[in-house]
């Protein structure tokens, strides 16, 4: 039962994928503006609404959109048939490797203000495309 939660040995098709991708930004929507809400709330008439506030539960947020995220993947790139240790390990490796080199080379980002180059951007494309089409193995 477990495994299926924490989809330690689950798969997962395209279209369970994408609709579960679907299910997860709405409910991350709403987890965003119930707590903006309720940073509006609890804050003192006259005063405004700081980061300082906020930092622990969209900490808290992010963390959970970020492990929901990965084990969805995992279970996609299980179905492909491909080990995910290995594809996600070298995914968040050239995405660390992005930033480091468009953070200490400037002129490879792809704009002034982002953290990653072209070619960073382009494996995120591929790898997406791979996790929304790419058919099911049989094993």
């Amino acid at each position: 039962m477990l495994d299926l939660v924490f989809g330690l040995n689950a798969r997962l098709g395209r279209l369970r994928y994408f609709l579960a991708c679907i299910a997860l930004g709405i409910v991350m929507t709403g987890v965003c503006f119930a707590l903006v809400v309720s940073g509006t709330i609890h804050i003192p008439r006259g005063s405004q609404l700081t980061w300082q506030m906020l930092s622990w539960p969209v900490l808290g947020a992010i963390a959970l959109f970020v492990l929901v995220t990965v084990m969805l993947q995992a279970m996609r790139v299980r179905d492909i048939g491909w080990d995910p240790v290995v594809v996600m390990a070298a995914w968040f490796a050239i995405v660390f490797v992005d930033v480091i080199v468009a953070v200490k080379i400037p002129d490879l980002a792809i704009a002034h203000d982002h953290y990653g180059t072209i070619v960073g951007s382009l494996v995120n494309l591929v790898m997406t495309g791979i996790l929304l089409f790419w058919p099911s193995s049989d094993a």
